[in-house]
């Protein structure tokens, strides 16, 4: 069987700008003696706090998206090796070394030794840490939700499927699979191959006729050969040979309707 492994994705870009705004202060209140109300209304703060929180934002979005694809191509539930390996070039030791070279950028812009101030000395290691911090929150948190969907597959209650997602076997874990992730649903062999936005195949032991039943009638419609698409994929729809509708989507597969299934798809389609 091929090997598929699950894409759990953050959506915490909220966090991510706040983060940002806290670490771009502090890098600059660090070693200043004001009070913070008086910090913030000295001269030339707002245009300062603005250049650190672009910065601060640009890393902090940088490693989001590194340990977003570590979590696709080498989990943490898979050779560890690699993971920490990689984590650690890609996560912590290129943002580091971003964040260097755009604060010699800066400081060469405003004509100031940096070795002279005291950035290299206490505000550096700051960026280190913040650096540090954010690569163990996001692994922290994929850890949590990891164990959090095992726990789901293992309940009785939730029958390896919800409301909001699909749970399927990979190996001997559960992996979950959220709708708004699934494009479209395919037949396989007693089974059914769930295929994902990222374009990765998921294999469930649920056959297309089960997931119909499952998931939610609104956004999922069977079409062609028991195969099941979701409408956040689907533009439109034209004819076709056979009396047939063509659908429009933002796939590259082709989906079409049967004669029989037209005025069926077309309710759907306008949500009666």
């Amino acid at each position: 069987m091929r090997k598929i492994v699950g894409k759990l994705r953050y959506h915490d870009w909220l966090i991510r700008l706040i983060l940002s705004l806290i670490a771009a202060h502090y890098v600059l209140a660090i070693n200043e003696p004001e009070p913070f109300l008086e910090f913030i209304q000295l001269p030339g703060y707002p245009a300062l706090l603005l250049q650190n929180w672009l910065m601060a934002f640009f890393i902090v979005n940088f490693i989001y998206t590194v340990t977003e694809r570590l979590n696709s191509r080498f989990p943490l539930t898979g050779n560890l090796t690699n993971r920490i390996l990689f984590q650690i070039i890609l996560g912590f030791l290129v943002p580091s070394i971003v964040l260097f070279l755009l604060a010699c950028l800066f400081f060469w812009i405003n004509d100031v030794d940096m070795m002279s101030t005291s950035y290299a000395k206490l505000e550096w290691w700051f960026s280190i840490l913040f650096v540090i911090l954010v690569n163990c929150y996001y692994i922290i948190r994929y850890l949590m939700r990891r164990v959090l969907f095992q726990e789901k597959g293992k309940s009785k209650s939730t029958n390896l499927d919800s409301s909001d997602g699909l749970i399927v076997k990979h190996g001997n874990e559960q992996v979950w699979i959220p709708t708004h992730e699934i494009t479209y649903i395919q037949p396989a062999e007693k089974a059914a191959l769930v295929h994902v936005v990222s374009g990765q195949q998921y294999l469930t032991e649920k056959t297309t006729k089960i997931l119909v039943e499952e998931l939610d009638p609104h956004q999922f419609y069977e079409v062609r050969r028991s195969h099941i698409i979701n409408r956040s994929v689907v533009v439109g729809y034209e004819p076709a040979s056979s009396n047939r509708l063509r659908l429009k989507t933002t796939l590259q597969e082709e989906f079409y309707v049967s004669q029989r299934s037209r005025a069926d798809f077309k309710k759907w389609w306008e949500g009666e």
